[in-house]
């Protein structure tokens, strides 16, 4: 009878479902929202004052209680003609972040919002990668003013000599008095087969999978921002700036619309390596991405489906899918439609997977089995009271 039960015990064993292995967890490795009234999150950059001809201190860079975006303080940083910067022949005040996710075949994601107090005058680089050590300027985001009146904003990759982020990668609209989120995804690399580019801007993904050198060498990065104009020029331009998180996940970073409204139409990708970015997620989305899984039904109600956007995220990944019911074990949640294109580049966009009762049931199943063996063994010691086992 022993010799039984440790027959049927392994047999159960192997009926039963594997050991569920616990997912990566995201991390946000920095915030910046400068609620603690400094730029504590911040590190320091070139002209953050300027000592003038009488004596006293300008403040270029200042934690403000004005044009905020969330909670009670922005950053406003002010570029004057007398802002000099080092040998170079520029205009420049902002400050640094030193990004711990940079390294060979890493990723990192972030986001930050931003604000024109009024159209750009001259073409000033708001936010770039550069080097550490060897300091070469590599990813651009820059405004510039718009044939017949407005703001155009840039993003590029590659510095050749004076001319900053020369491969030209989007072109969108501007709108000043509003705040603007800018986001960008980065598979960090110096082969230009494996690196990767993914931006947004007010919520929409306007560049997915964009492929190019993503490194320079093979130093880490750092993420600056503020006003750099590659000419002195005889006026003086503001910037606010507020909420920036970096994480190694895009769930973490927030992408969204502004509460203001959107300001742009979404812009163009210049054809090559990348593609035209995908769409606002659908209805069952939070935010632009396509492809991705609508939420299973972990019990009751079926989980509405995401819909696909027009050029995949990550693992052609869609908008969140709908609710989870709450019943005790409802029924499966409706699959997030595929997205077209994703990352890496080779995938064709991976769908959205049902949640299924498979696992419960096998679960089930093992402990009817277990129930069934129990009941055999009590009907073996009734018919055989002199059984020693």
């Amino acid at each position: 009878m022993k010799n039984f039960v440790r027959r049927r015990l392994c047999l159960l064993a192997l009926l039963a479902p594997p050991a569920l292995t616990t997912p990566a967890r995201a991390t946000v490795v920095w915030t910046a929202t400068l609620e603690k009234g400094d730029l504590s999150e911040w590190g320091s950059g070139p002209n953050p004052t300027k000592t003038l001809p009488d004596g006293t201190v300008r403040k270029n860079v200042e934690v403000v209680g004005e044009q905020v975006y969330g909670g009670k303080f922005a950053c406003k940083i002010t570029v004057h003609p007398d802002d000099t910067f080092g040998q170079y022949n520029q205009d420049r005040v902002d400050i640094k972040h030193d990004s711990t996710l940079t390294g060979e075949g890493k990723d990192s994601y972030l986001s930050g919002y931003y604000y024109l107090p009024e159209d750009a005058k001259t073409r000033n680089e708001i936010a770039f990668y550069e080097t550490k050590g060897t300091s070469r300027n590599w990813m651009d985001l820059w405004v510039e003013p718009k044939t017949g009146g407005g703001t155009t904003v840039k993003f590029g990759i590659e510095s050749n000599g004076a001319i900053l982020g020369s491969v030209l990668v989007w072109t969108g609209d501007w709108t000043a008095k509003r705040w603007h989120q800018f986001a960008i995804h980065v598979h960090w690399s110096t082969d230009p087969q494996q690196g990767l580019v993914d931006l947004w801007f007010d919520g929409q993904q306007v560049v997915t999978g964009y492929k190019h050198k993503t490194k320079f060498d093979g130093n880490d990065m750092f993420y600056e921002t503020g006003l750099h104009r590659v000419l002195p020029k005889a006026f003086v331009e503001t910037i606010y700036f507020d909420d920036f998180i970096e994480a190694d996940t895009l769930a973490e970073i927030k992408i969204a619309v502004p509460m203001e409204g959107g300001g742009s139409d979404g812009g163009t990708t210049t054809p090559g390596s990348g593609g035209t970015g995908g769409g606002v997620g659908g209805s069952g989305g939070t935010t632009d991405a396509a492809g991705g899984a609508g939420a299973g039904g972990g019990g009751g109600a079926i989980g509405a489906a995401g819909n696909a956007g027009a050029g995949g995220g990550q693992g052609g990944s869609a908008g969140t899918g709908g609710t989870a019911g709450t019943g005790a074990s409802g029924s499966a949640g409706t699959s997030g439609a595929a997205g077209a294109g994703g990352y890496p580049p080779s995938a064709s966009g991976a769908c959205g997977c049902a949640t299924t009762g498979t696992t419960s049931a096998r679960v089930l199943g093992a402990f009817g089995l277990l129930a069934l063996a129990a009941m055999r063994v009590r009907r073996r010691r009734r018919h055989h009271p002199r059984d020693d086992c």
